[in-house]
């Protein structure tokens, strides 16, 4: 009787053993699919940050054409009673397809920042530009001290 009882053990085991490998097969297939997705969407991560690369440094260009632009006016301006006002600019396109903006300040002896028009007591010039190109947007602050 006990030798029935294992044959009859064995012959279920024989049959069921199948369905335990096919719920292996299926669990690792799953986890192997798993990690090709995560893996496929971390190398389009990738892909796009070199593709904006490019668009990175026409931003910090262009940041730093708005810089000059500021200076230059900054110099041509100075000596006259006119406001600063006028080198503040927004949205002036290059030739690259790149923007730049500018705001230009002038910071007192007590550490303040004002716009406007020169004084006696500034200490120095803070210059703020803003460039970009396509979605990247790259910030430049500059700021000298008299």
């Amino acid at each position: 009787m006990e030798n029935d009882k294992k044959i009859k053990l064995g012959q279920v085991l024989r049959r069921d053993s199948g369905q335990a490998i096919t719920m292996m097969l299926l669990f690792i297939s799953g986890i192997m699919l798993s990690a090709t997705v995560i893996a496929g969407l971390l190398i389009v991560y990738q892909v796009r940050q070199a593709i904006d690369a490019g668009a990175s440094a026409r931003s910090v260009f262009a940041a730093d054409a708005g810089t000059e632009a500021a200076l230059y006016c900054f110099y041509k301006e100075m000596n006259s009673s006119v406001e600063v006002k006028t080198c503040n600019k927004i949205g002036v396109f290059l030739s690259s397809g790149s923007v730049y903006g500018v705001d230009l300040s002038f910071s007192k002896d007590d550490g303040t920042f004002t716009d406007g028009l020169w004084s006696d007591n500034v200490a120095g010039l803070r210059i703020i530009a803003r460039g970009s190109s396509g979605k990247t947007v790259r910030f430049l602050e500059n700021t000298f001290k008299f």
